[in-house]
């Protein structure tokens, strides 16, 4: 389902009214596939949508699309808001996304774990997919939904008439429940899509309703599909390699940045997919904040985007920079630290990380493995690094998160590995969003990255999965990635590890 760059989904079932129905969920789901596809051909349909919130903000979003079905076609969707533009798309089969600082990477997509569920349920019954029943109210909608555990769901409401999708309902690990609706269907090539979608939450006061404001028929052009050149927003000012100013503490890797001429400290966090600022200092620094939202990771709290002009990161500088904006300032290693710098920076430029000698250095261009040194696959998803993980046999998808004190591992990992598993301690963990979360540590006997073997490895998980995304498996955070000298190269989509702390930077690729 096409609309524009944002991804909705969204309110509940309690109240409805339901009448039983026979249908099986993989009767249904085909139902609807076949109601959906083909989609638009072997021309290019260019569609434009139009977004206002209900406290006036405006954002358009354009999207080219060319293919015989949902699966095999080709994209490129591009948001604007206040000025910033951020892009996605698919073009021969390989995914592809853009930030609003001109940065291109490829971009994995595993899907929800309701996707991953669902893709399953059209072959065989699963239990954690129901169709609950058809709503008495007009129109009559079939009710279908996918439940991985008792926390966590997402209904989908289809018209039983003709099987389109008119709602969806997604509730999260931190009871978030994000609802969208979606209306007036138009014709479109040979689908057809909602024109007008209406999202809200449970969180905030805050609604969005996106209106198709056109639709045109393109001959096939190849330009209009193509993966945009990267403008990396953080270029050298002096040779590389070259250090960065960096503080090595308990709670991570601090790095000192110049604003304004003056210098700040900001946390090195590869979980974090762009730059954020703490909110109070950029009100200080004068900056104007736009886009605000209500979000939730492990507590609410309010997010918003604003531009800075200007930011040196010792050899490197960046302006006109998209940052985004969140309560974060702290006090850590003595020093007032102001912000998260993510993948912005860390995809900038390789960056080699060596937490014996406490050093972050800049590369000129990406490592060659060299002896000693292992390369692991690490696709990049929604700007961040994955890698892949066998867990006691079990394969998990974590996110390589310097951000993160611990690995965490999400709830529904450690049912599926079973009582192999030794406990450990109890902690508090906090997200984003500062509550103090209850988490136990487990002991867990066969760990391995790629060739690396990791056992055993300390993992957290937080009770009730609170803070857990929703589209991976955890994240591998500092008590592995402290024991290796690491190379980070996000353009590559790979990380070197080496296991000796003296052993030398790899040399570059030639």
């Amino acid at each position: 389902m096409v609309l524009a760059a944002l991804v909705f989904a969204f309110p509940a079932c309690g109240g409805l009214r339901l009448s039983p129905s026979s249908i099986t969920p993989a009767e249904l789901l085909a139902q609807f596939r076949r109601a959906n596809t083909p989609w638009f051909g072997p021309d290019i349909y260019h569609l434009r949508y139009r977004t206002v919130s209900n406290e006036g903000e405006v954002s358009t979003s354009d999207y080219y699309g060319s293919g015989s079905t949902a699966e095999r076609s080709d994209f490129r969707t591009t948001f604007m808001h206040a000025g910033s533009r951020v892009s996605r798309g698919k073009i021969s089969g390989s995914r592809w996304q853009q930030s609003a600082n001109g940065l291109v990477l490829p971009d994995a997509d595993p899907g929800t774990i309701f996707d991953r569920i669902v893709r399953l349920a059209m072959h065989r019954a699963d239990p954690r997919v129901r169709v609950l029943g058809v709503t008495q109210s007009i129109p009559n909608l079939y009710v279908l939904e996918v439940r991985p555990n008792a926390r966590i769901f997402e209904r989908e409401f289809f018209e039983k008439a003709t099987f389109l999708l008119r709602k969806t309902e997604i509730q999260d690990y931190d009871g978030r429940i994000r609802t969208e609706v979606y209306n007036d269907y138009v014709q479109v090539g040979k689908s057809r899509l909602p024109s007008r979608s209406i999202y809200s939450d449970n969180i905030s006061n805050q609604t969005l309703e996106t209106t198709l404001a056109y639709v045109e028929r393109l001959p096939f052009k190849r330009a209009l599909l193509a993966m945009p050149k990267s403008r990396p927003p953080f270029t050298p000012q002096r040779p590389l390699p070259a250090p960065l100013n960096t503080i090595f503490g308990k709670r991570g890797i601090l790095v000192r940045a110049d604003v304004d001429g003056a210098p700040y400290w900001l946390e090195f966090d590869s979980g974090a997919s762009g730059i954020s600022l703490d909110r109070g200092f950029v009100q200080r620094l004068g900056l104007r904040e736009f886009w605000k939202f209500t979000d939730t990771k492990g507590g609410r709290y309010e997010s918003s985007a604003a531009v800075l002009p200007r930011m040196d990161v010792g050899p490197l500088y960046a302006e006109n920079l998209a940052v985004g904006v969140l309560p974060l300032e702290s006090r850590e290693e003595g020093v007032d630290v102001v912000g998260l710098l993510g993948c912005d920076f860390i995809a900038s430029v390789p960056l080699a990380i060596d937490f014996g000698k406490e050093t972050v250095t800049a590369l000129a261009q990406p490592p060659s493995s060299s002896a000693g040194w292992t390369a692991i696959r690490t696709p990049i998803q929604e700007c961040r690094p994955s890698i892949k993980m066998q867990l006691n046999g079990h394969s998990a998808n974590l996110l390589l998160d310097f951000g993160a004190e611990d690995t965490i591992l999400n709830e529904d990992v450690l049912e599926r590995l079973g009582p192999d598993l030794t406990q450990l301690d109890t902690k508090l963990i906090t997200y984003v969003g500062r509550a103090p979360l209850e988490a136990v540590q487990y002991a867990v006997r066969r760990a391995k990255a790629g060739s690396i073997d990791l056992s055993p490895l300390v993992a957290t998980v937080v009770k009730d999965g609170r803070g857990q995304d929703l589209n991976n498996d955890g994240v591998l955070g500092r008590n592995v990635l402290a024991n290796y000298r690491i190379v980070l190269d996000y353009a590559g989509q790979r990380v070197l590890f080496h296991k000796d702390a003296d052993a030398g930077t790899p040399q570059p690729d030639h």
